[in-house]
C-alpha cells in the first residue's frame, strides 16, 4: 500500500483506540453498576441489552450483499459465543468486584487471543507485544497483591469463563474480514438476527417463576413503586447506559478488527483497566 494509506490507517486505529477506551471504561462501569441496581434480575437485564441492536436488522437492506453458507455459519458461532458470553458474565457481576472485573479482563484474554491468532492465523506475536502484554499482565497481577489475593469463586470461574468465550469471536470477526468483504453493520444485523431466539430462551435460566421475575424486572426497569426485592433506585439509567455503549463500543471493536487485528484490540482494550479502577474509586458509585 502506498505510504499515505498506511499514516491514514495508523490515525484511524488512533481515533478508534481513544474511542474504544472512552466507551468501554462507561460500558465497564455502567455493567457493574446493572449487577447493584438489579440485583435480581441479571437475565432480564440480558435480554433487554439486545434491542438496540435491533435497529441493524432493517439495515441489512443497505449495499445487499449476499454471503456465502460459510460466513453465515461463523456468524452463528459468534452469536452462540456471544449470547454464552453475556449470561455468564451478567450471572456473575453482582458475585464479582468492580475491580476485579477490570483485572480479569485484563489478565485473561491477552494470553487467550495470542494463542488462537497463533493457531488461526499462524501468526505470532512480536516481542515488542509480548513485553508490553507481560508488562500489563504482571500490573494486573501487582493489583491482586496489593488487594491481599484474590478470592477465586464460582463466580469468578463463570466470569472468567465468559471471558474466554468472549476471547473467540474477535479471532471470528477477523477471520471473516480478511476472507471476505462484508460490512460492519450486516455483521451485526445478522448476528442480532440469529441471536433474538437465543435470548429469548435464556429468561428460562431463572428456573421457577420466570414470568414473574420478567415481569419484576420490568417494574424495576420502569421504578414503579413498591420497587421488587433487589432492585436500587433509577436501575434504568445504567441499563440505558449499558446497552447504548455496549452496541457502540461493539461498533468501534468490530471497525477496529477490520482495521488491524484482534490481537490488538486486545492490547488497546487494556488502557481501559487503569481508567475503570480509578472511575470505581469515586465514592458516589
Amino acid at each position: 500500500k502506498p505510504k499515505t494509506c498506511k499514516h491514514q490507517m495508523s490515525a484511524l486505529v488512533v481515533v478508534l483506540t481513544v474511542i474504544n477506551c472512552i466507551v468501554w471504561t462507561i460500558n465497564s462501569v455502567s455493567f457493574w453498576q446493572v449487577g447493584i441496581k438489579m440485583l435480581n434480575y441479571p437475565i432480564f437485564a440480558n435480554w433487554i441489552g439486545i434491542v438496540p441492536y435491533v435497529f441493524f436488522i432493517p439495515l441489512l437492506a443497505w449495499r445487499p450483499n449476499r454471503l456465502i453458507l460459510r460466513i453465515h455459519i461463523l456468524l452463528i458461532m459468534y452469536t452462540i459465543l456471544s449470547v454464552g458470553d453475556s449470561v455468564l458474565e451478567i450471572m456473575a457481576d453482582s458475585n464479582t468486584g468492580g475491580v476485579v472485573q477490570a483485572i480479569c479482563s485484563t489478565a485473561v484474554p491477552i494470553p487467550v487471543i495470542a494463542l488462537l491468532t497463533w493457531i488461526v492465523f499462524k501468526r505470532r506475536p512480536t516481542v515488542f507485544e509480548i513485553v508490553g502484554s507481560v508488562i500489563v499482565m504482571a500490573g494486573s497481577g501487582l493489583i491482586i497483591f496489593e488487594s491481599k489475593g484474590l478470592d477465586v469463586n464460582w463466580w469468578i470461574i463463570a466470569y472468567i469463563a465468559g471471558l474466554v468465550l468472549g476471547c473467540i469471536y474477535p479471532i471470528i470477526w477477523e477471520y471473516i474480514f480478511i476472507n471476505h468483504q462484508v460490512e460492519v453493520v450486516h455483521v451485526l444485523g445478522w448476528t442480532t438476527l440469529y441471536s433474538l431466539p437465543l435470548y429469548f430462551l435464556t429468561i428460562f435460566i431463572n428456573g421457577a417463576n420466570v414470568w414473574q421475575n420478567q415481569a419484576n424486572g420490568f417494574k424495576c426497569f420502569f421504578g414503579q413503586q413498591p420497587l421488587p426485592p433487589g432492585c436500587g433506585d433509577s436501575a434504568w439509567i445504567p441499563l440505558v447506559v449499558y446497552s447504548l455503549s455496549s452496541v457502540v463500543s461493539d461498533v468501534v471493536q468490530l471497525y477496529f478488527v477490520k482495521n488491524d487485528s484482534a490481537y490488538f484490540l486486545i492490547i488497546a482494550d487494556t488502557l481501559t483497566t487503569p481508567l475503570t479502577s480509578i472511575v470505581m474509586s469515586f465514592s458516589w458509585l
